[in-house]
């Protein structure tokens, strides 16, 4: 739910920016965007990442800090190229509804906050499965 909120809070001001008129309203959607980018951000996803992978959970965040890290050399490009096509107000409009578009029904239905939530363990284990692993190790250490 709090990185579901944040890509709420990430989105909408960016929505609402093709339509501000005042600096004051530019100053206001930029705090709540930062809000977002505060619950949807890395912090969070570290959390969740956590939860999700114990054996290989260096290379999953290394997985997610690469998505990172690629958006931050596609966008801006990707961000100019709306701009002079569509102006700034469109560009923010359509980077607003991408975010909303994209994230909100992964985080619906495809994240969940623990691997119990959908009856497994960290790394995908099946908790029958891990069950017989635990007596195979447990038998083979004595």
């Amino acid at each position: 739910m709090v990185i579901l909120s944040g890509v709420g809070f990430i989105g909408i001001p960016l929505l609402l920016m093709g339509f501000m008129t005042h600096f004051w309203e530019y100053e206001a959607l930029c705090i709540v965007e930062v809000i977002g980018y505060t619950l949807a951000g890395p912090i969070a996803n570290q959390v969740l990442i956590a939860q999700w992978f114990r054996a290989r959970r260096g290379r999953a965040m290394g997985y997610a800090y690469l998505g990172l890290g690629l958006g931050g050399v596609v966008s801006p490009a990707l961000v100019n190229l709306l701009i002079r096509d569509f102006g700034w107000r469109h560009a923010l409009e359509a980077i607003g509804a991408s975010v909303l578009m994209a994230l909100l029904p992964v985080g619906i239905w495809v994240t969940r906050s623990t691997p119990a939530d959908m009856g497994l363990l960290p790394d995908g284990l099946d908790p029958a499965r891990a069950k017989v692993l635990d007596v195979n190790a447990s038998s083979s250490m004595e």
